[in-house]
């Protein structure tokens, strides 16, 4: 969901982003299942792009719900961090 914060992405460049900015391997049967879980809660739209040359692409970006749900999430994981850290002192 970060790497669609900013800007719409098609699922073949999310893998190659995902792997080399977090230099994890991940599969394209992990993705597209993720995604469209992620369309069926409405926290992503897609839309199809025709292609000057080859197959069109579906491109995914955050609603206005998934960039609500990604503020909570960022909220969480700090509330978390400070968690961690309060433990690590006791």
């Amino acid at each position: 969901m970060l790497l669609l914060q900013k800007k719409e992405r098609y699922g073949y460049e999310l893998i190659s982003e995902i792997k080399k900015l977090a230099d994890m391997d991940i599969a394209e049967g992990t993705i597209y299942p993720l995604l469209s879980r992620l369309k069926k809660e409405k926290l992503v739209e897609s839309r199809w792009v025709e292609m000057d040359e080859g197959v069109p692409r579906k491109y995914y970006q955050l609603t206005d719900l998934g960039n609500e749900y990604l503020e909570t999430m960022y909220q969480y994981l700090g509330e978390l961090m400070q968690a961690i850290t309060d433990l690590k002192h006791v």
